[in-house]
């Protein structure tokens, strides 16, 4: 599993793609960490999900009044 971290300020919005996958692999989803931790924030709202065949990724909206690290990282199958 490869990701990518973004620090996410109050009233902020970004979209996070996880890292890509290597062919023949395909991203078949992916983990999503707030502060390296799995489980919700409220008031962090994922507001859509992109997915492709080598990545994956998740536009995320901070409502809360503090900056939260958000963590996406792509989860690749390869092919048996």
């Amino acid at each position: 599993m490869n990701g990518s971290t973004v620090s996410l300020s109050p009233g902020t919005f970004s979209t996070i793609l996880g890292g890509d996958c290597t062919a023949p692999a395909v991203a078949v989803g992916a983990s999503l960490l707030y502060d390296g931790s799995p489980g919700g924030i409220n008031g962090m709202v994922v507001v859509s999900v992109i997915g492709n065949p080598t990545n994956f990724g998740y536009s995320i909206s901070n409502t809360t009044s503090s900056s939260h690290n958000v963590t996406v990282q792509t989860r690749c199958i390869a092919p048996s």
